[in-house]
């Protein structure tokens, strides 16, 4: 998989999100990234189809234009909406030692089980493999054993979304090469199923128009749940308040909170209506969001109480929302619970609204194993004459600077 090159597609509520990535030395190098607005999603319904197929044909068009080839199908991060988890097992004969063969086998005999009335299977993640009388979350490849059963996480997504949505990319003429689950590849950039063995994670994406809520324990995500508000309710109370301008709401909030610190009188926003100027503090601005920004966040740790049955969890955010500085301490404060904000660390990606997208592409490359071929998303003959061109003319262009450079330098 180190030499392909992959792209990933996420249709946003409010912007089509793609990145293209390459796998080399098990580091995940991010091409390009890009991002289209749209208006074509409500909450996670789709409200205009052609503003989202215009919106990814835009996407790609500049991503293929920047790569010098085309590309031609994609991961596709799919939002959780209404899942249905079944755990299946399944125990197959082995003779001598374990072989991909067998594993690829097996895997497939769990896809191939019927789906729920309404539902398709969008993702399975195998939890344990039992050997020779033991359990284990590593593949045993090449163990000797005379059978080997296999523990799985089903998830399927309701025909009516999922449809819907695959739909507006096929008609963009890209192909899938795989379907992800958005809070499955949360999970996968954010390690959450290896931090979730020993107690409960509760995994929150904070964005404008909804939040997302999952659930992950013993090394399995048990539920995932949607609601239809998000950061847009506070976003509407400084607009509201202040008379200020929609586009600079989400700039004032994200950007000149820090609720690590104490609010100062300074200002930090000047604007005019009507012949009058107009300023605010990040105090003022502060005293109006304080209570919404409380209200908010409360409702949510409120709804996980029944987790703590489970344990005390820990609580992780991430989404375009958790940006504003000092969240996770001042909930640490306000609720007296164990919270961190994920943030990537893979360059070119940390902005923490593409925490789902980039967890895809980790995702993909676990499931290698049970693939018989890993798909690139761009023609690589194609790619690699774009690069051999490219470095001939970067030689080029350096042998010309040192040919001026001994002509003017070196007397």
């Amino acid at each position: 998989m180190d030499k392909q090159i992959i792209a990933a597609l996420e249709i946003a509520d409010h912007e089509v999100r793609l990145l293209i990535g390459q796998f080399f030395n098990g580091r995940l190098n991010i091409l390009k990234v890009e991002r289209v607005a749209h208006q074509g999603v409500v909450g996670y319904t789709i409200a205009s189809e052609t503003h989202v197929v215009d919106a990814i044909k835009k996407a790609v068009e500049n991503a293929s234009r920047n790569l010098g080839v085309l590309i031609e199908s994609v991961l596709f991060i799919l939002p959780g909406v209404h899942l249905k988890r079944i755990q299946r097992q399944r125990r197959i004969p082995i003779t001598g030692r374990v072989s991909s063969i067998d594993i690829r086998r097996i895997y497939n005999d769990i896809n191939a089980a019927p789906s729920p009335e309404g539902f398709v299977l969008v993702n399975t993640l195998v939890t344990k493999f039992f050997i020779n009388g033991s359990s284990t979350r590593k593949v045993p490849m090449n163990e000797k054993c005379d059978s080997l059963t296999i523990e799985a996480e089903c998830y399927y997504g309701k025909e009516s979304i999922v449809y819907p949505y695959v739909g507006l990319v096929e008609k963009s003429g890209l192909r899938i090469i795989d379907l992800v689950v958005d809070d499955i590849g949360y999970a996968k950039e954010a390690s959450l199923f290896e931090a979730s063995i020993d107690k409960p994670i509760v995994a929150i994406t904070l964005n404008n128009d909804m939040t997302r809520l999952a659930l992950f324990h013993h090394g399995t995500m048990l539920s995932n749940d949607y609601l239809d508000r998000g950061f847009e309710e506070i976003h509407e109370v400084i607009k509201e308040t202040f008379n200020v301008p929609q586009d600079v709401v989400k700039r004032l909030l994200y950007n000149n909170i820090d609720l690590n610190k104490e609010a100062h009188n300074d200002p930090i926003f000047m604007w005019s209506t009507k012949s009058q100027t107009h300023t605010m503090t990040q105090h003022e601005l502060f005293e109006v969001v304080e209570g919404e920004l409380k209200e908010f966040m409360s409702g949510l740790i409120e709804s996980s109480e029944p987790i703590f049955q489970l344990g005390t969890p820990r609580f992780i955010l991430t989404g375009e929302a958790s940006v504003m500085e000092g969240l996770d301490s001042w909930l640490v404060d306000k609720f007296n619970v164990d919270v961190t904000r994920y943030r990537s660390t893979t360059f070119g990606v940390k902005d923490p609204s593409l925490t789902s997208i980039v967890g895809s592409f980790y995702y993909y490359k676990d499931q290698e194993i049970y693939r018989e071929q890993t798909y690139s998303s761009v023609n690589l003959s194609e790619f690699e004459s774009v690069v051999l061109q490219s470095k001939q003319e970067h030689n080029k262009d350096d042998s010309i600077t040192q040919k001026l450079k001994n002509m003017f330098f070196e007397r």
